[in-house]
């Protein structure tokens, strides 16, 4: 019998939109899927779009998330996983599109290599307007981990098609506290493990709407959203130094504090503060050099703080680690 995979989408108000994501699904070559659409509380017409789906196609399945569970893409997509039957999963966001062979080409790699838990792809963003594409940077001997935590290669949601087994044994498969940077953290904490091993389909096998998702300058008057931006990477730098890797740790503490520095810019600083003094806290096996470090840069932001920003561009000279 074939193997079943479920693909699970959550969505808010994307009813004009989310009709091209399902039919990507629709023309798939491989036929043996479920299609789990988790709505996070749509205003529009999409339950409407949905139904018209499930009437042609009753491999389509649409749920709401129920109102104990969080709002945001991560509860959906958990709701999702709860209430998939799949070997397989994909998750996909509501606005973009898989590549007719996508499921197809990523199972028989999966299927012949019992040892892989999840097979990547590559990906190419688009515009809706002129069509512009952007190709995403190759896969072939990368590090997953160490790559993918420091902005070596990109990934994206919708380009792995993982083993349900695996992801089921995680503590936690999307962590629902995070409004922004899930995918760092999921990627982060899955690559992580021990038992992960990837394989790859080497080709474009989705297409990533360019307008319409979240950038760093959106959330810099959104508090919430920031510190959860930076709590992802916080959390992922906790797994760095379990690696006991101090080149490692001294890279991936710079993509951080790049991470940091526009909302500083932005006179955020509080929050970055805050994530300052957790840093120091919890430097590299307590070792005196980054905690001084990581001492003057809490003094450098506290004064930059209470000056009105004079002498940033010395500030900047001094931030990342040498």
């Amino acid at each position: 019998m074939l193997p079943l995979v479920s693909i699970i989408i959550p969505t808010f108000n994307r009813a004009h939109l989310i009709g091209e994501t399902l039919h990507s699904i629709s023309a798939q070559t491989y036929q043996n899927w479920e299609c789990i659409v988790v709505d996070d509380g749509s205003t529009d017409d999409t339950e409407n779009v949905l139904r018209d789906y499930i009437q042609k196609d009753e491999r389509f399945k649409y749920l709401k998330r129920p109102e104990h569970r969080k709002r945001g893409g991560n509860a959906a997509r958990n709701f999702g996983f709860e209430n998939s039957k799949g070997d397989y999963i994909n998750f996909v966001d509501s606005d973009d599109l898989i590549h007719p062979d996508k499921l197809k080409l990523q199972l028989a790699v999966l299927e012949d290599d019992e040892t892989c838990q999840v097979c990547l792809s590559e990906a190419e963003l688009f515009s809706g307007s002129q069509r512009r594409k952007k190709k995403s940077k190759p896969l072939e001997g990368i590090d997953f981990f160490e790559d993918y935590i420091l902005r070596n290669i990109d990934m994206g949601t919708l380009q792995p098609l993982w083993r349900k087994e695996f992801l089921a044994s995680a503590d936690v498969v999307y962590d629902e506290k995070l409004k922004k940077a899930q995918d760092y953290d999921f990627f982060s904490r899955m690559s992580f493990r021990p038992d992960f091993l990837h394989c790859t389909v080497n080709s474009v096998l989705v297409f990533v709407r360019a307008e319409g998702k979240g950038r760093i300058k959106d959330l810099q008057n959104n508090p919430e959203g920031i510190t959860s931006h930076l709590q992802a990477y916080y959390k992922t730098n906790l797994l760095v130094q379990e690696r006991n890797d101090e080149a490692l740790y001294k890279k991936h503490i710079n993509v951080f504090l790049r991470k940091m520095l526009p909302y500083i810019n932005a006179k955020d600083c509080d929050i970055a503060l805050g994530f300052l003094k957790k840093m120091k806290d919890s430097a590299y096996k307590d070792d005196p050099k980054y905690k001084k470090h990581f001492r003057r840069i809490l003094i450098m932001v506290t004064l930059l703080k209470y000056s009105g920003f004079r002498g940033y561009s010395i500030f900047k000279r001094y931030y990342f680690l040498k």
